[in-house]
């Protein structure tokens, strides 16, 4: 049975903006024309509602780091270039990947995740090599193999310097592993474990993961999506930095970069290769990257 919220909850009431909001909006105020049948709208976001709640009553502080991350990511987008297409639609993911977890999509979140960190490497792929014909060409619906993308962006500059300090320090690197050619690779790894949400099969399914049908809060899917967040962001900051090198490590972003809360969401050698990424990319400690917030 069904009932409403107590409306001394904030979450009870829908907020909608003004026409004049929107950068290309009127003050057009006219009465709806069409408005969608109760029983449809019921039916359509009753079990989403539910879970936007139950996961804001036991992991609001959760969803509240997402999104000072999110939030932090919009104030590093450069004005113009490659990096900047690209990192708007990163932008546009990282919410998709938050709104669709918090909902309880969670095999969708972590989809999205895999859509920011293949659309930020090719990104960086085509800036360090000066390459706007093949940024255009995947803009125009050509697929781009990832593993290929890896193998280009090792062999650039500055990756031929920072890849094989990083084997040294973490045996194992971003693009070339352990041993140069593949093997333990960051990238490929977390690439490999997002894409198998990409399609609903075994235990990758959102029905496994609820071990229901949905949606509903898990747990377990909770966890994956949150991690699968947090660990594509971290690489997708160190590939905007690679490819716009004035990004700045701000907000909620620098706790979620320190060495304490990389140990909550990356496994090594993989946590290594982030540390030491940090450390030469913005120049500080990952065990201090900066002063936390307030």
């Amino acid at each position: 049975m069904v009932k409403r919220l107590d409306l001394a909850d904030f979450r009870a009431v829908r907020r909608v903006l003004e026409p004049n909001d929107f950068a290309l909006g009127d003050d057009d105020e006219s009465a709806p024309t069409d408005i969608i049948d109760e029983e449809a709208w019921h039916s359509i976001m009753t079990l989403p509602d539910d879970v936007a709640i139950t996961t804001t009553s036991f992991q609001g502080s959760r969803i509240a780091v997402l999104h000072g991350i999110t939030s932090a990511w919009t104030e590093v987008l450069p004005h113009t270039g490659i990096a900047a297409s690209a990192m708007a639609d990163v932008f546009d993911a990282f919410q998709a990947s938050l709104f669709n977890q918090l909902h309880g999509f969670y095999k969708e979140a972590i989809s999205a995740a895999r859509t920011a960190l293949e659309t930020m490497t090719l990104a960086t792929t085509c800036e360090l090599a000066s390459d706007s014909a093949a940024w255009e060409q995947w803009l125009g619906g050509q697929e781009l193999r990832f593993t290929r993308l890896c193998d280009r962006l090792q062999a650039l500059v500055p990756l031929t310097t920072f890849e094989p300090k990083a084997r040294k320090f973490s045996a194992s690197s971003i693009f070339g592993g352990e041993d140069g050619r593949g093997k333990n690779a960051w990238a490929r790894s977390l690439y490999g474990r997002l894409s198998q949400y990409v399609h609903a099969r075994g235990n990758t399914s959102n029905s496994e993961l609820w071990d229901s049908n949905g949606p509903i809060y898990s747990a377990r899917g909770f966890r994956l999506a949150y991690n699968s967040f947090l660990e594509t962001h971290a690489l997708c900051l160190i590939l905007a930095k690679l490819a716009y090198p004035k990004t700045p490590l701000l907000g909620s972003a620098q706790l979620a970069m320190r060495a304490d809360s990389l140990q909550l969401y990356l496994e090594d050698p993989h946590r290594r290769v982030c540390e030491f990424y940090v450390s030469e990319l913005f120049n500080a400690s990952p065990h201090n990257p900066a002063t936390p917030p307030a």
